[in-house]
Parts: C-alpha cells; structure tokens; sequence
C-alpha cells in the first residue's frame, strides 16, 4: 500500500474507533468492515491499527472535532486544504504539534513538508551540522532551504533518518556500524 494510502487509512481508522468510542457508531460493519474490504486489512490489522488509536487518542478527539466542524466529516477535504491553512489549523489543534501535524503534511496530504524528530536532531547534532536543541522551525528550515521542495524525496529522507537513527545513532550510538562513520566528527558522544 502506498505511503499516503496508509496515511489515510491509519488516520480514518482512527477516527472510527474515536466515534465507535463515543457512541456515535455501533456496528462494526458500517466503519470497520470498508477498510478491510479497502485495504485488505485482517482483522489482527485492524487491532493493530486500533493499537495505534490508544497511543494518539488523546489527540484524536480534537481532530475529529476539526475534520467534522469545519469539513463535514470529509478526509479528502481536509487533506486537500492548502498547507498555508492547513498547518496552522492542525497547530491550533489540541495535543497537535509540529511534528503530528507535518507528519499529517507530508505523509497523508502529500505537501513538501519536512519532519523534524528526535532521530533528526540526534544524527545532525552528532554530525556537527546542527546544535540540536534550535527551535523546531529552525531546524525544518536547515532541511528545507538545502533538500528540493519534493514529498517523495523528504519521506524517503525521513525514513532513512529514522532507520539510521533507531539502529545505529541511538543514544548508545554502534559507530562501527555506521554508513557516516568516515565523515561524523562523532559529537557529543
């Protein structure tokens, strides 16, 4: 399933089992039972993805309320908003910070957003090529105005980021194993 496809699916998930919560829904069938047809999703999937719902639940409440209130319930619309309002209506969000929300950006809309994480700014902290501790925004920027303006490019980027930072750069970093060894000057470790 493409990246995006499981933005959406992930996000509309939760917003399911945020209304099946509520009461807003009760059978399984209304909700549930598309995205496995969709998605090809088991129902082992699907309590994964509910999984995921516990850990974001408590901001998907107010996502809910912002996807209902101000586009009628549609996804689509939502992700279709231009990231000049969409950003800052996510921002304005309950439990919604720079990271979820240009993670919404890049990996579910699609926009040339890049995402900030703690694996970013361990890796180019240790790089030397940042502090680590610049404001978000700051450190967005740094990738920004360096990398072309393409989502494709930023996710992958991002990705490899992550599995660098989750398998080599971790707080007790594997320096022998890693791709930068020859070029990290190894800072702060």
């Amino acid at each position: 399933m493409p990246a995006r496809g499981a933005a959406v699916a992930v996000l509309a998930a939760c917003f399911i089992f945020n209304m099946l919560g509520r009461g807003l829904a009760d059978t399984y069938a209304v909700f549930l039972l598309p995205l496995e047809r969709e998605f090809g999703w088991s129902r082992s999937e699907l309590t994964g993805v509910y999984s995921v719902y516990l850990l974001v639940s408590g901001f998907t409440a107010p996502l809910v309320g912002l996807l209902f209130d101000r586009f009628g319930g549609e996804v689509d619309s939502l992700l279709a908003s231009p990231v000049e309002e969409l950003r800052p209506l996510l921002l304005g969000t309950h439990g919604v910070g720079p990271e979820t929300a240009d993670s919404i950006l890049l990996y579910a809309a699609g926009y040339p957003v890049f995402v900030v994480d703690a694996y970013t700014r361990r890796v180019f902290s240790r790089l030397g090529l940042v502090r680590g501790n610049e404001p978000y925004d700051e450190l967005q920027r740094f990738f920004m105005t360096r990398l072309p303006r393409d989502p494709a490019l930023y996710n992958d980027y991002h990705a490899q980021i992550v599995r660098l930072g989750k398998d080599i750069c971790r707080p007790q970093p594997r320096c022998a194993d890693c791709p930068l060894a020859v070029v990290c000057p190894r800072r702060g470790v």
